[in-house]
């Protein structure tokens, strides 16, 4: 297997003291989510600002890796990852598998503060990269083209065997109210898995307006609904189980909201393959390029798509 192609976790000290208390860890099991303190440094968070301009004007530092033509012994249709360039339009600007790409962005998601937080939430002593997102948000956007669908992480990580995977998500400057950040339905992590919560927590609504509908269908069964918005500060880092149904809503300022989102898997976490509701095998962006095992299983431990960000054993400093 080929190693990851940049300097993912360069030798950072890790600040103990604002790691998360066994209070946070029972604030964000209740919750579902957590915010940080500030974690991470000016200087980093420059550097990833310079490194989502070049990746927006269409440079990159690694390929992205190869699609196998199978999974589990079953022909795949390729299909590549959202990758938005110059002239892909005015909307929301998303592109996948960044960390592979760009040196400077993998240099921001290694930052060992970012990992520790996780596995500290998360009660593991191995956190891994599952995924990573770089998502731009331009001001002044109408209707559902300037939003995040509401949805769960869960619809889309539906092959991992995992029962909690985290999600760090990273603002790369101040993100008041006003910019959409994310914003969570406190408590939804820990909804019963059945009837409209089912619905929506297995239905890929991120990038439709269905989640509303879907919402509406959940607060008519019994629940309340409460929605958020998760303002944070430049170094902040908000931390979210992949169950809390969370979307956004529009940027109504005049910069853009510029994101880096990592989802991240426990050391325990390994593939197995469900089908999806409409009948074929869920087939996820990592399961499409991870190395293989000998029956042809995406391998969650690959190097290349889902390096060890942090160990207990050995990143203690």
């Amino acid at each position: 297997m080929p190693d990851f192609p940049h300097d993912l976790v360069p030798d950072r000290p890790v600040a103990t003291g604002l790691l998360p208390t066994d209070a946070d860890v029972a604030d964000y099991d209740r919750d579902g989510w957590w915010v940080s303190p500030v974690i991470l440094p000016p200087d980093e968070l420059d550097l990833a600002v310079a490194a989502v301009e070049r990746y927006h004007r269409g440079e990159r530092d690694a390929p992205v890796p190869p699609e196998h033509p199978s999974v589990i012994g079953r022909p795949i249709t390729p299909k590549p990852p959202y990758d938005w360039r110059p002239g892909g339009g005015t909307g929301m600007r998303e592109n996948d598998l960044v960390i592979q790409q760009s040196a400077g962005l993998a240099r921001l998601a290694g930052h060992p503060m970012i990992a520790a937080t996780a596995a500290r939430l998360l009660r593991t002593s191995q956190v891994r990269l599952y995924t990573s997102t770089l998502l731009v948000k331009p001001p002044n956007l109408e209707g559902d083209r300037g939003k995040v669908g509401w949805h769960a992480d869960q619809a889309y990580l539906r092959n991992c065997t995992a029962d909690r995977m985290i999600t760090a998500w990273v603002a790369l400057h101040d993100c008041p109210a006003e910019m959409g950040p994310i914003a969570m339905a406190p408590g939804s992590h820990r909804w019963p898995d059945e009837g409209p919560v089912r619905q929506l927590r297995f239905k890929r609504t991120f990038r439709s307006g269905e989640g509303e509908r879907l919402l509406a269908d959940i607060v008519d069964s019994g629940f309340t609904l409460e929605r958020r918005p998760v303002e944070v500060k430049r170094g902040q880092v908000s931390f979210h189980d992949h169950r809390i149904f969370h979307g956004s809503d529009l940027n109504r300022t005049d910069g853009f909201r510029q994101t880096l989102i990592i989802e991240l898997q426990p050391e325990h976490n390994a593939y197995f393959p469900r089908d999806d509701d409409t009948g074929p095998l869920y087939v996820h962006q990592n399961d499409r390029r991870c190395a293989r095992t000998g029956d042809d299983r995406p391998d969650y431990r690959d190097p290349l798509l889902c390096p060890v960000l942090w160990d207990e054993g050995r990143s203690a400093r």
